[in-house]
């Protein structure tokens, strides 16, 4: 009986403790929804946290809950990025400029005032549409005057789009083509050192009298042109200086002052001061106006030709602006002084 008894409760003492430990132990059921929740509530931080990424910071906007009714009712927050972003793009897009609708066939037929002009040649230095279309006109245009309203368009825009048009007309064989072409040239050369290169070129193999002469007025304005540019130009013009085209010979002495004040064209520019055509012999003494090194024959000469009564106007003026740059003698100022009152009594008996 007692051992009865003693098993009844050792029974009963394993069934409570039993009970206790069920208790305090956690079931799997429970360790299984503890771990869902925790991963639900990291994912719904992860959400939050990439919606407020995209989101702008804006510090009355909240983030609602996913799932809530507000949420449900609008675009979604990435939407809204999406959205927003398009829109900047699309404004990035747009042209800076929007100019009227206007044809290259449509310019250049008539005159153009001071304004349209200077409007055009903006538009064509921001429109290279209308800048293409022009320079196709200009290259089939056969009516001379609007070559040349073309070509001072063209070339007042100093785009060096137009560089490669321009040697294509230069070598073209209807000479109005061909005038248009360095013109163009000579337009645009003061902003594109590489027209100094096309005219060297040219000077190189041309003959005709006409092409160095406007050839030639590409290298006006040489302050943009390299140090090897400038040097072919000087070896390309210093032989025009004894053509046998009185217009060469007068602009290759005005051009090569303009390249070089080099104590080599000495030679060159006394020689000239002797040449037989009078717009030859202005020329070099207006070159001599700003050229450092003068010869004693040199001085002499201008002296003779500022004294010579039957010299043109134009060569005696030019050579009293040289002499008066070179810190004349009382000698000197008396010939000059005389030669004024020469030209003044003539300007009055006409």
């Amino acid at each position: 009986m007692r051992s009865l008894k003693k098993v009844v409760m050792i029974a009963a003492i394993m069934a409570a403790i039993f009970v206790v430990y069920s208790k305090l132990k956690p079931t799997p059921k429970t360790v299984d929804n503890a771990t869902s929740m925790s991963t639900a509530s990291n994912a719904l931080s992860e959400s939050q946290q990439e919606v407020v990424d995209v989101q702008p910071a804006d510090a009355t906007q909240t983030v609602e809950p996913v799932g809530s009714e507000s949420t449900m009712d609008q675009p979604d927050a990435l939407s809204k990025s999406v959205e927003r972003t398009d829109n900047s793009q699309a404004v990035a897009q747009t042209p800076a400029q929007n100019f009227p609708e206007l044809y290259g066939y449509e310019i250049g037929h008539n005159s153009l005032n001071d304004e349209e002009m200077l409007a055009l040649i903006k538009r064509l230095r921001n429109d290279p549409a209308l800048l293409a279309d022009l320079l196709n006109e200009l290259r089939s245009e056969t009516d001379p005057a609007r070559l040349k309203r073309l070509t001072a368009l063209l070339g007042d825009s100093g785009n060096a789009e137009v560089l490669p048009v321009a040697e294509e007309l230069i070598y073209s064989s209807n000479p109005d083509t061909r005038q248009a072409g360095l013109d163009l040239l000579s337009r645009v050369a003061p902003k594109n050192p590489e027209a100094y290169d096309i005219a060297n070129a040219i000077l190189g193999s041309e003959a005709d009298a006409d092409v160095l002469v406007s050839t030639m007025n590409v290298l006006a304005l040489p302050r943009n042109a390299t140090p090897e540019s400038r040097a072919t130009s000087i070896t390309q013009v210093m032989p025009l200086a004894n053509h046998e085209s009185a217009a060469v010979r007068r602009h290759s002495v005005s051009i090569l002052v303009r390249l070089t004040n080099d104590q080599t064209l000495s030679p060159i520019l006394s020689n000239a001061l002797y040449d037989p055509d009078s717009s030859v012999r202005e020329a070099a003494v207006y070159a001599y106006a700003s050229y450092p090194y003068q010869t004693a024959e040199a001085v002499q000469r201008l002296v003779d030709l500022v004294a010579d009564p039957n010299e043109e106007r134009g060569v005696r003026n030019g050579a009293i602006l040289a002499l008066n740059n070179m810190s004349p003698d009382e000698a000197t100022k008396a010939v000059i002084s005389t030669a004024k009152k020469q030209m003044r009594d003539a300007l009055r008996a006409r």
